[in-house]
């Protein structure tokens, strides 16, 4: 996948093959034909994927700390306005499914956990959102009720909900 990387000294590489392993946190490069981790400390980098009628960008930042995380973490940027930016974690994790039926023989599998993250640019906090959006309000520090959408209806795993709450909240003048 091409892509473009900048690095913590912001040098910058372009037009590159770069892969992202979601379960170790690594970023790996193309050199003739071998794949290379990436050894130096890394700012953020996109990946381009193009299709055969369209392309996808996915920027990705790091994160040296972040809640609910054992260690640095890349994450994707959703949204990001002037107030506020929008971020998500993919992270697979070894689930074990033989907890559910006692006495079964071990199964373990690989599962993806999504975590999204709510950035608000004048504390550059990066608090994790909750599943029932109970923090969502707060966080934004805009009302459910200013925004005409309802608490409630806003799915917390669906990005295009969230993206479009984190535009309004961008778009509000104090």
């Amino acid at each position: 996948m091409a892509a473009h990387l900048i690095t913590a000294d912001n040098r910058k590489y372009e037009n590159i093959e770069l892969k992202y392993d979601a379960f170790y946190q690594t970023v790996h490069f193309l050199k003739g034909k071998d794949s290379l981790e990436v050894n130096e400390a890394i700012k953020n980098f996109i990946l381009v994927y193009k299709n055969a009628d369209s392309i996808s960008y996915y920027a990705f930042h790091f994160f040296p700390k972040v809640e609910k995380q054992a260690g640095a973490v890349f994450l994707e940027l959703l949204a990001e306005g002037s107030k506020a930016a929008l971020y998500k974690l993919n992270k697979k994790i070894v689930v074990d499914m033989s907890k559910a039926l006692p006495g079964t023989a071990t199964t373990e599998y690989f599962d993806l956990k999504t975590f999204y993250y709510f950035q608000d640019k004048q504390t550059n906090k990066l608090p994790l959102l909750k599943d029932d959006n109970s923090n969502l309000e707060t966080l934004a520090k805009v009302k459910f009720a200013d925004t005409g959408m309802n608490k409630l209806s806003i799915n917390a795993k669906d990005e295009s909900e969230l993206i479009t709450f984190l535009r309004y909240v961008n778009s509000v003048k104090n």
